[in-house]
């Protein structure tokens, strides 16, 4: 994404195009495969509540499109490490340093990539999540090193 919010009668329609046709894009290549988040708890009726956590060096950005469509970049945390493969026993949880959002969406089955910021070679991961009403959920996603294939933005 530009970082430059589009203007006019059709910026949001645009917008949203462009997430969508960026979603299909990662769908097509070589993303990793994204697990289900874990349900954290409740949330407001008509809602759901995604909590997604950043344990990694990297800025990440997250795209999702369902009943409702967008993007959430995470800062990177700057007391993470990049992981390397295999990283036996690091899927317990995010640090508590680990910067998180949280997505306010209305329920239903949504297209979730995972992604490196712009510039960044980090392999992109894709899901497809349905999430029920008042319903909460969270998930902690790093960046890990595989011996000689790059660098991804895994479940955490």
């Amino acid at each position: 994404m530009s970082g430059q919010e589009p203007k006019g009668p059709y910026a949001k329609k645009a917008a949203d195009l462009l997430v969508r046709l960026e979603i299909a894009d990662a769908e097509k290549g070589s993303a990793g495969a994204l697990p289900p988040p874990g349900t954290t708890g409740t949330a407001p009726a008509g809602t759901t509540l995604v909590e997604i956590s950043n344990d990694s060096s990297e800025y990440l950005e997250i795209l999702y499109s369902g009943p409702e469509t967008g993007t959430a970049r995470l800062a990177a945390c700057s007391s993470c490490v990049t992981r390397t493969l295999p990283s036996l026993g690091l899927t317990g949880g995010c640090s508590p340093q680990a910067p998180t959002t949280t997505l306010r969406l209305r329920p239903g089955t949504y297209d979730f990539v995972v992604r490196g910021a712009s510039g960044s070679d980090v392999r992109p991961y894709t899901a497809k999540w349905a999430l029920k009403p008042a319903t909460a959920y969270g998930s902690c996603f790093y960046v890990s090193k595989g011996y000689g294939s790059g660098s991804g933005a895994g479940p955490g």
